[in-house]
């Protein structure tokens, strides 16, 4: 972004700020924390796997975004519903290349959804490592996480990658949307 880009949007944001809350979860190595960094304009892509709970924040337009990162290690899930309750929305990420932690993945989603405090957020499943030749398609993903059957929901999948900030903007339209 251009200097007088970045003027320009803190300039807006001083008028017209917003605020909102994100969870991020989505099993162990799926990128969540790549995610965020690459969201919050990160260069540096190296991360450790989350350990409990992180929060950063960061601004895009006239959003702040609130981004709770939840480690998706077993010990950690538990937390999920918790974090993902007053969110205004929840980023599941999934890793697209991981055909073998699909299945879990799918479980998972499904187990947090048929939870009575999470019903009415929306959810965006975010596809990632789509840049590795071994990620399922988005077709693929909707039908092996059974996204259709979480009816009634407001979910929108993109498939992305964390890494090489591939569809990122879709992401951040999606969120400020959702604002």
């Amino acid at each position: 972004m251009s200097f007088f880009g970045k003027i320009w949007d803190w300039l807006i944001g001083l008028l017209w700020k917003k605020e909102m809350s994100i969870t991020i979860i989505g099993l162990s190595n799926a990128g969540k924390s790549t995610l965020i960094q690459s969201l919050m304009g990160s260069k540096d892509q190296e991360t450790v796997p989350t350990i409990g709970v992180q929060c950063n924040s960061f601004v895009k337009g006239s959003v702040e975004i609130k981004a709770w990162d939840i480690g998706g290690s077993s010990q950690f899930q538990f937390l999920w519903p918790t974090y993902c309750h007053n969110a205004n929305a929840i980023l599941y990420v999934c890793d697209a290349a991981d055909e073998n932690a699909i299945e879990q993945s799918a479980n998972q989603l499904h187990d947090l959804f048929s939870n009575n405090t999470v019903r009415n957020t929306p959810l965006l499943v975010c596809g990632n490592k789509e840049d590795l030749p071994e990620a399922l398609s988005s077709e693929q993903l909707i039908e092996k996480l059974r996204l259709r059957d979480l009816e009634g929901h407001d979910i929108a999948l993109f498939m992305i990658s964390a890494k090489t900030h591939l569809h990122l903007d879709s992401v951040v339209n999606w969120l400020i949307n959702k604002a």
